[in-house]
């Protein structure tokens, strides 16, 4: 048995690098606005913030291609060669955006490179996630594994929560102008320092015991119809998982609020304290999942969502204040966080070792790459065409799914 001084090393060498793969894919949207700007012509003004979101989609669209690939590899290589892939996938094209020409200088084939790294870094995240719930959910101990593995999550957490506050302080020192000319790359610059640092972290990771073992055991990679049937209900359950995770941290601070309530500054802070709250209560999901359940845990989360989207969504549609805005961020991170904790914990122990790189990749990364993608998108249209409470009642639809779907989850593998 691990002692927890080693557990430790191992959730800051899977942890860091989590945390400067969604810092570097990230901070692209919070920096949507001089995206938009830089990298499609002036008379494509009205049109340049969805196109922007769309290349931000087409990161997320290659996510089922990624998890092909890094499935096979994390079950086939090891999970810590796949760990090291990854990072060092999005090291490189996190260099390639940093010094990437705009569209004053290459035309619209700015645009089109932009979005071929965007494809590639969306392989790389593909990897990341999935490997590490993978890595943590077989090198921590029995009857603490929520406690550990749900460290996955809160580090994806923590590189939002970094982005948004790196380019909360670059528009607070810098004006417009300056953030046009280069603060925009020395945000992604920051990316690319850490990320490294990342890539040296997983290297020096020992590789996981139970892959070790299944490995010298020579067992047979195949997918039996209980293991395809756990990716169906993973996957349905990561519908509401990846849905409300756009719509909280990443469409609302950045698309619709802004323009209503004081300033855009504010809305970004106001998200970095949420994702703080988010990181606590995921953590929390995991331990209280360790205590009472994965499932009784979820369903707690879910249904909350269920009860007060709608009367919290009423009031901040009326009162558009910070104030609002930062309860509705607070109160929504601090539940949701209890559903992600134990789902993520869930997701990675209900396959069996031999295929659980694979299986956890592909029923968590297509579904993802849809609904989280696509979100955005989807989101923007709808407030476009129809009112805010519209989102409200879809998000009580997908959550009400979830929570029925948990009864019929099938009960987790063994680790061995």
């Amino acid at each position: 048995m691990k002692s927890k001084q080693s557990i430790v090393k191992l959730i800051l060498g899977t942890g860091i690098g989590n945390v400067v793969e969604w810092y570097t894919f990230l901070v692209y949207a919070y920096l949507s606005p001089q995206i938009s700007t830089l990298f499609f012509p002036h008379e494509l003004k009205a049109e340049a913030g969805i196109l922007t979101f769309f290349i931000f989609a087409i990161g997320f669209l290659a996510r089922p291609l990624g998890s092909i690939i890094f499935g096979y590899l994390g079950d086939i290589l090891g999970r810590r060669k796949t760990l090291i892939l990854s990072q060092a996938l999005m090291l490189i094209t996190s260099i390639f955006i940093t010094f990437l020409p705009t569209y004053a200088t290459l035309g619209i084939s700015a645009a089109f490179l932009l979005a071929f790294l965007r494809i590639i870094q969306g392989l790389s995240i593909a990897g990341e996630y999935t490997t590490s719930l993978c890595y943590l959910a077989e090198v921590s101990p029995n009857h603490q594994k929520g406690k550990w593995v749900s460290t996955v999550p809160a580090s994806t957490a923590l590189g939002i929560l970094v982005s948004s506050l790196v380019v909360f302080i670059f528009r607070e020192l810098l004006g417009s102008a300056e953030m046009l000319a280069w603060g925009w790359r020395a945000c992604f610059f920051i990316g690319v320092l850490i990320c490294a640092t990342g890539v040296y972290l997983r290297i020096i990771l020992p590789e996981s015991e139970v892959f070790l073992k299944f490995k010298e055991k020579k067992l047979k990679y195949s997918f039996s119809k209980e293991t395809l049937k756990s990716m169906l209900f993973v996957g349905l359950e990561v519908v509401a998982y990846s849905y409300f995770y756009q719509f909280l941290f990443i469409w609302l601070p950045i698309s619709i609020f802004p323009k209503n309530i004081d300033n855009h500054s504010a809305t970004l802070l106001i998200n970095a304290i949420a994702m703080l709250i988010f990181m606590g209560s995921t953590i929390y999901g995991g331990h209280l999942a360790d205590k009472v359940g994965h499932k009784k845990t979820m369903l707690l989360g879910s249904i909350l969502i269920v009860i007060f989207i709608l009367p919290a969504s009423y009031l901040l549609l009326n009162y558009k204040t910070n104030l609002n805005f930062a309860l509705f961020e607070f109160v929504f991170s601090l539940i949701f966080g209890l559903f992600v904790g134990s789902a993520s914990t869930y997701f990675a122990l209900v396959f069996k070792p031999v295929q659980r790189s694979s299986a956890l990749s592909l029923s968590y990364n297509i579904p993802y790459a849809i609904f989280g993608g696509l979100s955005p998108v989807a989101l923007s249209l709808l407030n476009a065409h129809y009112q805010f409470l519209s989102i409200s009642y879809l998000s009580i639809c997908i959550f009400l799914l979830a929570f029925v779907l948990i009864f019929f989850l099938p009960k987790v593998a063994n680790n061995e």
